[in-house]
């Protein structure tokens, strides 16, 4: 009897173990991290969910909402499945979705809606999370969540591989360890992109529709890791354009990869496994850590990414839209670089509107705090709300005017000056303040100055600058200074976007006006980008026995003047050029302070006199070192002063800086352009004999002219050249 009970007890176990082993072969399917509770399909597209799963098993899947849709599958020889169905159209209703392997029941997926789905892609200024934004920083203060209407794929900033992070594969991965999808009504919401949420938000409200968002980003990384390796291959000038940077398979190595630099390392990890789903586009904000490229090369590449990442998310009719933005105002990457990109942008952008679009934020306060950086403004909001207007336009055809940032479409030089046609202008160019600023031009010298412009026609501006004879060049917003350009494109009666960075001739960049920003006497405070962790609003100018300030009353043109008043004796005014350093506690130069003067042939200013006795302007002094000054002479004269009358009439002073007095003496020793390459203070300098009102405007440069001669060899002028040797 024992026997036989213990011959069934064997039976009873290995049967158990059977079933136990053959339900485990059952249930051995598992879906990819990359799909989850609360996740968004796009609608109307094919639905796909992929996993890895025994080889021949039956895959198989029931969605449950509105009716059940039903699909089914096989797992295929390399371990994986894929199953799809045919999306719903969008809406607010919540679906289930239940997978099965061999008809068991593996994973439930709830509270899936479907609507429309975006990647936010680019490195910090997209990778900034909400709760550093300055509208995040109210919501997390006030416990504010999102909507449960928009739904975010999160994922590790760099995934792990062969767990670690510091490991990168060489080919394309199927999945995504740590992703996870969640609605934003919760306290995730405040670590995830900011532009990315408001681009949502205003998205799904506009749209009545849930809208997710795809998290693909990470701060301080180069548009190549982004790229693919079969893109990258596909491309004979963007290979060329890496050049030592390309990475064969033989070199490399798993653990000796940069996430940040290196080509393919981002794509692998994060965007490869991303390209199961369908979506309706891309929003896209980097360039930061690119901007030191030579030009093309960054359009180049990014044309690339649009058109590799179109075929791998199946875009079968087109390019996937990308949506774009151009770069704060700050100094990254040394004078005007990431000007430059802004304004390669808005050409890259200009050779296809139908799948691509520009936002621009010049306008758009330059907040920051110590924790996110100078380079780093908080205010996202507009960024994002500005992207999902372009989305509006682009994708849903909302025929929204002035959604893409106005973009340069002809340049017309006729005589003294220059006539730049826009295109994307909406109503209509629109400026606000009493003058436009942000344009510059050049002559043949290549050296820039500011430029009086005045709108002529809807898309129209006409620009000059009356020491400019014969222009060949313009820029618009470029500088170390932009957030003075006011242009506009306008909607509704109101204005819309700013208009692009632009350079009308990439032959003509070298000598960029950098906006000096004291010179029209417009603005008591200018932004000044010090570094990452200091930057702010800064005076403008400083006095010596004397009170200064900016005031309508004292303006000859544009919105101010500087109105000096004075008692007796010496006085003095000028430009504030050093600042106090809170963070680093110590005094330093302001890095856009434009020291080299030695391309300018004269100073000229407006002064008027309101006082009762004239007053005696004892010249400019422009300091070079503590010890060493220079002083230019007045136009027509052998002086360095001259007097303003008491006549509370505008007069115009002009200084030939060619001609200089050294430390308050003439000097042989004065060789103008190349002694003022380097200026560090400047100072207008009064002598009166009674307490007097003064006002200054409209300061102004005009630029070297080289000298002209009949002494030519093969056509080469050696005046000219032994000129330009003397003064470099």
């Amino acid at each position: 009897m024992k026997k036989i009970i213990s011959y069934i007890l064997a039976l009873a176990v290995a049967f158990l173990s059977f079933s136990v082993a053959f339900a485990s072969n059952e249930t051995d399917a598992r879906l990819y991290n990359i799909y989850g509770d609360d996740m968004l399909f796009q609608q109307n597209e094919k639905a796909v969910l992929s996993g890895t799963a025994e080889p021949g098993s039956e895959i198989s899947c029931k969605v449950y909402g509105k009716g059940v849709l039903f699909a089914e599958s096989k797992g295929l020889s390399d371990g994986e499945f894929e199953i799809s169905f045919d999306a719903p159209s969008g809406g607010y209703d919540e679906y289930t979705i239940e997978m099965y392997q061999n008809g068991k029941l593996f994973d439930t997926l709830s509270g899936v809606v479907f609507g429309e789905l975006w990647i936010a892609g680019g490195q910090s200024n997209m990778h900034i999370f909400l709760r550093f934004s300055k509208t995040g920083m109210e919501m997390t203060a006030n416990n504010e969540y999102g909507s449960k209407n928009i739904r975010v794929l999160d994922m590790p900033l760099i995934p792990s591989y062969n767990g670690s992070e510091d490991k990168t594969p060489y080919e394309p991965q199927k999945d995504i360890e740590g992703a996870n999808w969640f609605s934003t009504d919760c306290e995730k919401v405040y670590n995830i992109t900011a532009v990315g949420y408001f681009f949502a938000q205003k998205l799904q409200k506009e749209l009545n529709m849930p809208v997710g968002i795809i998290c693909n980003y990470l701060g301080g990384s180069s548009i190549l890791p982004w790229l693919s390796r079969k893109a990258i291959d596909s491309d004979s000038e963007v290979k060329k354009d890496i050049g030592k940077e390309y990475i064969k398979k033989s070199a490399w190595k798993d653990d000796n990869i940069n996430s940040y630099s290196d080509m393919t390392a981002l794509y692998n990890k994060k965007t490869a496994p991303l390209t199961k789903f369908h979506v309706a586009g891309m929003i896209w904000y980097q360039g930061e850590s690119d901007c030191t490229w030579t030009y093309g090369r960054y359009s180049r590449a990014i044309d690339l990414l649009q058109r590799s990442l179109s075929e791998d998310f199946d875009y079968k009719n087109g390019k996937m839209p990308i949506i774009v933005s151009a770069f704060a105002d700050n100094s990254l990457g040394g004078n005007n670089k990431l000007r430059f990109l802004s304004a390669e942008l808005g050409e890259f952008v200009q050779k296809d509107y139908s799948s691509r679009s520009l936002v621009t934020i010049s306008d758009v306060s330059l907040d920051y705090t110590a924790e996110s950086q100078a380079v780093h403004p908080i205010n996202k909001k507009p960024v994002g709300e500005r992207m999902a207007i372009a989305a509006e336009n682009l994708v849903y055809g909302k025929k929204i005017t002035a959604s893409c940032a106005p973009i340069l479409k002809s340049t017309e030089i006729i005589g003294n000056e220059m006539v730049l046609t826009f295109e994307n202008v909406g109503e209509g160019l629109v400026f606000d303040g009493k003058k436009i600023n942000g344009f510059t031009i050049c002559g043949k010298n290549g050296v820039y100055l500011p430029a009086d412009a005045e709108i002529v026609s809807s898309d129209t501006v006409k620009i000059s600058n009356s020491t400019i004879e014969k222009p060949v060049a313009a820029m618009y917003s470029q500088g170390l200074i932009t957030t003075r350009s006011n242009l506009f494109s306008s909607r509704n009666g109101e204005k819309a976007l700013p208009v692009s960075h632009t350079i009308t001739d990439r032959d003509y960049v070298e000598n960029v006006w950098q906006d000096f920003g004291w010179l029209d006497c417009d603005n008591s405070q200018i932004w000044r980008h010090q570094s990452y962790s200091f930057a702010g609003f800064f005076d403008v100018w400083k006095s010596e026995n004397a009170n200064a300030s900016i005031t309508p009353s004292a303006a000859f043109s544009g919105n101010s003047g500087l109105e000096i008043i004075a008692s007796s004796g010496d006085f003095s005014v000028s430009p504030i050029t050093d600042c106090n350093n809170t963070v680093e506690n110590r005094t330093e130069k302001f890095t856009n302070w434009d020291s080299n003067w030695k391309n300018y042939s004269s100073i000229s200013l407006k002064l008027k006199n309101n006082g009762n006795k004239d007053v005696t302007f004892d010249g400019i002094k422009i300091s070079v070192s503590d010890k060493k000054f220079f002083m230019p002479v007045v136009e027509g004269t052998d002086s360095v002063s001259c007097v303003v009358p008491a006549d509370g009439e505008w007069h115009t002073y002009s200084f030939d800086l060619n001609n200089l007095y050294l430390n308050g003496k003439k000097s042989i020793f004065s060789f103008t352009r190349k002694a003022l390459s380097e200026v560090s203070d400047v100072s207008f300098c009064f002598n009166s004999e009674s307490e007097t009102v003064l006002c200054l405007d409209d300061i102004s440069f005009s630029s070297y002219k080289y000298a002209n001669s009949l002494l030519r060899i093969f056509g080469f002028d050696i005046v000219e050249f032994i000129s330009n040797f003397i003064n470099i």
